[in-house]
């Protein structure tokens, strides 16, 4: 669980085998919007803001450390891992399909957002940056395209 107390955002676990819940600081970052956890439970992929933006991060639960996955003025929101937590997918207002740093200072005004897939390569503490898929549609669709990229990354598995 993420909570904003005092001025500052807390970590909380809940340990199943100890049965005791614990509570951190979780620093580095201003607010967090969204987050989803890893299949074995020790990854976090979090839609934060950090210096008044929002992007997309994985933070290790083990270590604390997080390694930011996009860098940019665009909104991304939504992240989740999927492909056995081989994989991020999020939705993004980007206008390409990279995740480069845009020169541009004004955001285009575009009210649809995209979905992203974003393949990683799963070694410590982590590795993203693989290839991006950009898939258009229009964010009343998300949920919908997410179902049946999902139903295409299992069979691609089978």
């Amino acid at each position: 669980m993420i909570r904003e107390r005092r001025g500052f955002l807390w970590l909380g676990t809940y340990s199943l085998e100890s049965r005791k819940y614990e509570e951190g600081k979780l620093f580095n970052f201003e607010k967090v919007l969204d987050f989803a956890y890893s299949d074995d439970g020790l990854l976090l992929v979090m839609s934060a803001v950090q210096k008044g933006q929002s992007d997309i991060f994985v933070y290790n639960l083990r270590t604390r450390t997080f390694e930011q996955i996009t860098k940019d003025f665009y909104d991304d929101l939504h992240p989740r891992f999927i492909n056995h937590s081989s994989a991020i997918v999020f939705s993004s207002n980007r206008i390409n399909d990279t995740l480069e740093v845009d020169k541009k200072a004004i955001l285009p005004g575009r009210t649809n957002f995209d979905v992203f897939f974003t393949t990683t390569k799963p070694s410590p503490p982590y590795c993203a940056e693989l290839q991006i898929l950009l898939i258009s549609m229009r964010l009343s669709q998300w949920l919908m395209i997410l179902r049946t990229l999902l139903i295409s990354v299992m069979k691609m598995e089978l």
